[in-house]
């Protein structure tokens, strides 16, 4: 079984309300946030967002390009990219 670089990882961060005129093309945006060790006074990093276009496009952007190929970055990854998707169709 292969191993993480990050002890935790979460997609917490949801912006719901996005102004298009600043933000250009997003509808929403979920913010991939990691924690390398279990102390908590350690800042996380963000690892990637996982965007929805307002043509309704899901789109992954990785800011640290080891989240391509760490398993657990890309399963929570894949959940948040489900989400956007269910969330989007009741809006």
């Amino acid at each position: 079984m292969s191993s993480s670089c990050w002890k935790e990882i979460r997609n917490t961060n949801v912006e719901t309300t996005l102004d298009e005129k600043t933000e250009g093309a997003i509808k929403k945006l979920i913010t991939i946030d990691a924690w390398r060790t279990d102390d908590d006074n350690e800042g996380g990093e963000v690892i990637a967002f996982v965007v929805l276009t307002l043509r309704g496009d899901v789109c992954v952007i990785y800011v640290n390009n080891v989240a391509r190929t760490d398993f657990y970055a890309q399963g929570v990854i894949q959940e948040a990219r489900k989400e956007i998707l269910e969330n989007s169709l009741f809006q």
